[in-house]
């Protein structure tokens, strides 16, 4: 396998996992327990956007293959009027990415419609603008996820139909919402998540803890602790995998809604997989910023 096809492999792949990337008090409860729960307001539009900024560092032959990639996405977050649980329309407004290394590199953005033609970048651009809903408890579990009727896929490969599959969308809402307490939580207090952590090209299995750190203006700062493992089984497309490693962050969430107002992560993990027919002892660290805003 030659170098560029296996950026342009690791680039499709991101995609892929970046699709798989909230509160009721007043918010003047000072360091008395506060509830952190999703409650978003029917009707009312949030955005959510995310930045990561990853460098994958495989070893192949003795030597080092560095590959950065940058990815954003926007998406549009409204809550529409049903029961005890969440009812979420989203939708994604904006994808954009790079990726490369000394030799190449590749770089798309939906907002530049002189690149949306290009091929390997359809099943991105087929998403965009389109109504996905999920079905969200306060506590923030997925209950279920419904995938736009007008989604074309007769055309798409089994690799593109992956990147639309209920696992990956799962994973994604992971990120956003598996973050709440279930419980009354005041400052000092911990509370944990297991779930799935998009890395880069990768899935990994994550352990979480949470700290309420301090309640300041009706926003409650966490402090997050997370130990990763990656494996076949959660990447059955990628031979020979074997990562670990963390992540750790500040999380800032408006009490009142549960919105997510600023969220940075930090993610190192080290192992090997199989590239080009060996095992290759590899290096992959992120740094991720999520930030939310009611539109």
């Amino acid at each position: 396998m030659k170098i560029s096809s296996l950026l342009l492999g690791i680039c499709a792949l991101s995609f892929s996992y970046t699709l798989q990337s909230c509160n009721s008090n007043s918010g003047n409860a000072g360091n008395g327990p506060v509830e952190l729960k999703l409650n978003f307001k029917p009707g009312a539009k949030y955005k959510y956007v995310k930045e990561s900024k990853e460098s994958i560092e495989p070893q192949i032959k003795g030597a080092s293959i560095a590959i950065t990639q940058n990815m954003t996405t926007e998406a549009i977050y409204q809550v529409t009027p049903s029961g005890k649980d969440k009812n979420i329309v989203f939708s994604y407004e904006r994808i954009a990415l790079k990726s490369g290394n000394s030799m190449m590199s590749v770089e798309f953005d939906s907002k530049d419609t002189a690149k949306q033609s290009q091929k390997m970048f359809q099943s991105i651009t087929d998403v965009l603008h389109k109504p996905y809903n999920a079905t969200i408890t306060a506590d923030g579990n997925i209950v279920s996820i419904k995938k736009p009727t007008s989604l074309d896929t007769s055309n798409a490969t089994a690799s593109e139909l992956n990147q639309f599959s209920d696992t990956a969308l799962h994973n994604m809402l992971q990120q956003l919402f598996n973050v709440y307490p279930g419980k009354s939580v005041k400052v000092g207090d911990t509370w944990t998540t297991k779930g799935e952590s998009a890395i880069s090209f990768l899935n990994a299995s994550a352990d979480n803890t949470f700290k309420l750190v301090s309640i300041s203006n009706g926003i409650a700062h966490i402090e997050v602790n997370s130990n990763l493992i990656s494996s076949p089984e959660d990447n059955p497309e990628i031979k020979g995998l074997n990562m670990r490693g963390t992540q750790t962050g500040m999380l800032d969430m408006e009490i009142n809604t549960g919105l997510i107002v600023d969220y940075k992560l930090s993610r190192h993990m080290d192992g090997t997989m199989d590239m080009m027919g060996i095992s290759a002892p590899t290096t992959i660290t992120s740094d991720v910023h999520i930030y939310g805003r009611e539109q």
